[in-house]
């Protein structure tokens, strides 16, 4: 499963989520960053890709990202309350 390689993974929508901290701008990270990518998307997966301005305002931002991946892989969320509410 390819999305066992992320950082975080929905894998019932292959979506995976990368979080890019200063490292990966390193001149040897770029290019395994590069094939990453590519290897995701060969197995089916959509990668998001999250920076650390993506976290400012409660991560705001990620959480669209990754909302919008979801969504767009069929995903819907439940409408169900915990039955304990």
């Amino acid at each position: 499963m390819w999305g066992g390689l992320a950082d975080q993974s929905y894998p019932e929508q292959k979506v995976a989520v990368e979080y890019d901290v200063g490292t990966h701008a390193h001149p040897d990270q770029v290019p395994r960053d590069v094939r990453r990518a590519e290897d995701c998307a060969r197995a089916g997966w959509k990668e998001v890709r999250i920076m650390k301005d993506h976290m400012a305002n409660d991560a705001t931002e990620a959480v669209r990202k990754i909302r919008n991946a979801l969504n767009d892989r069929g995903w819907r969320p439940s409408l169900r309350r915990p039955a304990d509410l």
